[in-house]
């Protein structure tokens, strides 16, 4: 499995591999130069990335390379670069462009996808989408994995899913409580996320009207969101209703859809 440096590696990765307990615990908290690391028994390797905006730069690669290359390469949202020659980088696209190699990004449009609910599926195939769903470099991410590892009683986990490919394109929750203490707002739709690849083909959009067929359905009146977006959800239909307080003390808007819109 592969996932994002946390806290709980940090000793095992400086015993293991010599690296500077100050210099990790930097990779776990920042997200421009970040590590991912393979776990099976033990960690079995480590890839230390720098995002500049433009490129992806791989700056090192330990261990495993087959599983970093394949994750990072679907992962990635830019190009992404390597001044390191290894067997097979050119298995995964990368070409040699001076004294790099090169791998160009893409895009993907599957024509076989199928939505459904993460909490109805079998055991064995719920652990391969929740390790998927730890994959992205977002906290979001992060806060729905904990919240399905600690079983938070949500109401339903929608996921997008390509079968060709055999990967969650995107994934929400529709739930009773977010990050707004409210006992009379809910349900909402939270922790919204598409892959890299699979942006630009509305499939957020498609996503979140799959939810509120569904909350309707449930006999719900309203559904709401909250986020930091200017202009994102009133395009799907959401109107602007406050600004509230989070659980961590900041404030955010909170946008309502009226489910009577759904025909």
């Amino acid at each position: 499995m592969i996932k994002l440096l946390e806290n709980q590696y940090i000793d095992s990765l400086s015993e293991k591999y010599g690296l500077d307990i100050n210099y990790l615990n930097r990779l776990s908290d920042n997200r421009e130069e970040y590590m991912y690391i393979s776990i099976n028994d033990d960690i079995d390797g480590y890839m230390i990335c720098l995002d500049d905006g433009n490129y992806i730069h791989i700056k090192e690669l330990i261990g495993n390379n087959y599983s970093f290359l394949k994750h990072i390469v679907f992962n990635a949202n830019k190009d992404i670069s390597i001044e390191k020659e290894i067997e097979g980088l050119s298995e995964f696209g990368f070409a040699l462009e001076g004294n790099k190699y090169i791998r160009k990004y893409e895009q993907f449009r599957p024509s076989n996808i199928e939505i459904f609910d993460y909490f109805k599926q079998e055991e064995s195939f719920k652990k391969i989408l929740l390790d998927q769903i730890a994959e992205p470099i977002w906290k979001g991410a992060k806060n729905l994995y904990d919240r399905v590892v600690n079983k938070v009683e949500d109401k339903t986990l929608f996921i997008m899913f390509d079968k060709e490919r055999n990967h969650i394109i995107s994934f929400c929750i529709l739930c009773d409580f977010d990050e707004i203490e409210s006992d009379e707002l809910k349900p909402w739709i939270g922790n919204l996320y598409t892959f890299r690849p699979y942006r630009g083909n509305r499939y957020s959009e498609t996503l979140i009207k799959y939810a509120l067929k569904y909350a309707k359905n449930e006999g719900n009146k309203y559904v709401y969101i909250s986020s930091d977006n200017e202009g994102m959800y009133q395009k799907y239909g959401f109107e602007l209703i406050d600004m509230m307080k989070t659980i961590r003390g900041n404030t955010t808007q909170v946008f309502r859809y009226d489910l009577n819109n759904i025909k």
